[in-house]
Order: C-alpha cells, then sequence, then structure tokens
C-alpha cells in the first residue's frame, strides 16, 4: 500500500490568530451570528416587495438602450449602455429571489463582451433576452424557474449557438 500524499504538494501553513480588537469588533460565535442573519433576513424580506419596483424602471432603462442600439447598432457605447444595465440587474435579482433573470442576464453580458457592433440578427438575440427577463417577472417565475427556467435558458442558447456557433 502507498502513502496517498507522496505525489500531493506540501504547503507550509501559518496561522494567525485574530487580534483582540478584531475578536471583540466581530466575535465568532453562533449565539452573535443567528440574530444577525435573522435582521439580515428579514430586511431583505422587505425589500422584496420594492424589488419590483427597482426592477420596472431598470427594465425601462435596459429597453431604452435596447431601442437607441437598434438606431445606431454599430455604436460600441450603446452596446456597453445595454452590458452595465443588465449587469446591475442581474445581481439584484439573485438577491431577491429571481434567479433565472440571473442566468438570462449573465449570458447576455457574455454575449455582448468584445462587440463594438451587432448586426439585425445580433441585435435579435439581444432583443430575445430582454424579452425572455420581462416575461420571467411578469410571471413571477422565481428561483431558477424549473422546467420552464431550464428550458428557456437552453432555447436562447441554442438561439445563440445555431446563429453563432462562435459566439
Amino acid at each position: 500500500m502507498t502513502d496517498e500524499t507522496e505525489d500531493k504538494p506540501v504547503y507550509e501553513v501559518e496561522f494567525i490568530p485574530p487580534s483582540y480588537e478584531l475578536k471583540t469588533k466581530a466575535p465568532m460565535t453562533e449565539q452573535r451570528l443567528s440574530p444577525a442573519l435573522s435582521k439580515i433576513e428579514d430586511s431583505l424580506e422587505k425589500l422584496k416587495s420594492e424589488y419590483l419596483v427597482w426592477f420596472k424602471s431598470d427594465f425601462e432603462r435596459l429597453q431604452g438602450a435596447l431601442k437607441s442600439l437598434v438606431g445606431s447598432p454599430n455604436c460600441k457605447r450603446k452596446i456597453l449602455d445595454i452590458y452595465r444595465i443588465s449587469h446591475d440587474m442581474k445581481g439584484q435579482a439573485g438577491t431577491f429571489d429571481y434567479e433565472l433573470v440571473t442566468d438570462i442576464l449573465h449570458n447576455l453580458c457574455e454575449y455582448l463582451e468584445d462587440r463594438d457592433a451587432v448586426d439585425a440578427d445580433e441585435l435579435h438575440v439581444i432583443e430575445l433576452h430582454v424579452n425572455a427577463v420581462k416575461l420571467v417577472v411578469d410571471t413571477a417565475l422565481t428561483g431558477r424557474g424549473g422546467e420552464v427556467g431550464e428550458k428557456l435558458l437552453q432555447g436562447l442558447a441554442a438561439i445563440v449557438d445555431s446563429r453563432f456557433p462562435y459566439a
């Protein structure tokens, strides 16, 4: 029988205990952590209803940026506007139980990276992602959306792959 650690690299590790000052500011006990986590969860629950108001505002900005891109498909700045708005929206969505929105917008952000211009087909792909986000929120498809969410993501990926196999 061989020693399993023979081929594994050995790393030197140094444990540095936290200072007294740090321990007093952030004690690592379950007693202190549970109430703090409960407060955070309560705060997020209260903000959940406000998320849909924020979403509506952000979505209007996203639609405006898309409309602007339709008028100037060779404008890198307009593509970046859609990227930035989508990036902001994807971060908020997951926090408020819309992980599917996060996934769709993550895919859109990846699709937009390094693009200086878009043609009609690429613009259509962007529109499909934007419309998918609206559909998810309008139907209150929370979480990852189960089987429907999976099919939606697969459909969007299939469109990107079929039209742009190297995108």
